[in-house]
């Protein structure tokens, strides 16, 4: 399996390449509000409007724990 960011073409929200391509798993990033981040793409796919991204996760002010 091969996973890709779904990356973000410029002003538009279409799923662009590598992300794009059937055997890829694309992977969007959302805000805490799960909504799409104004980086990532929300899709659908450039070409032929399949959807895209396959999947969404928390990628925006995410804050890791540190030590002390």
């Amino acid at each position: 399996m091969f996973v890709a960011a779904a990356g973000h073409i410029a002003g538009s929200y279409r799923v662009g390449s590598p992300a794009a391509a059937d055997a890829a798993l694309a992977v969007g990033s959302v805000n805490r509000g799960d909504r799409i981040s104004d980086f990532s793409s929300g899709g659908p796919r450039a070409g032929d409007e399949a959807v895209k991204p396959d999947i969404t996760a928390p990628g925006e002010s995410i804050v890791a724990a540190r030590a002390a």
